[in-house]
């Protein structure tokens, strides 16, 4: 048993935001792991011997994509205010040094 026979995704008839789609067959499964590694920064798709990805896909309904979307920009546009506070206040970098 893998650990993702264990997880128990949203149904497409569920409220929530989110769906899983169909369950991936091996193959496919392994092209994305390969390409997980190889193509995005060399990410490391196992924990031992427990692949960390999920074998289906996360399906966002409009709604959820668009509520992530806004949110997404709102944390750019903190995070953009409190980089122009901190480079603006020279008395906000000061540094700690330890023991």
């Amino acid at each position: 048993m893998t650990a993702n026979a264990e997880l128990k995704p949203a149904a497409a008839t569920d409220c929530a935001p989110w769906f899983a789609g169909e369950r991936l067959d091996a193959g496919a499964f392994e092209l994305i792991r390969r390409r997980a590694s190889s193509e995005f920064c060399k990410w490391d798709s196992q924990v031992g011997d427990v692949t960390t990805l999920a074998d289906f896909p996360i399906i966002l309904r409009a709604d959820g994509w668009r509520k992530l979307a806004a949110l997404a920009e709102k944390l750019t546009a903190e995070t953009l205010a409190a980089e122009h506070e901190i480079l603006s206040r020279p008395d906000l970098r000061t540094e700690v040094r330890a023991p």
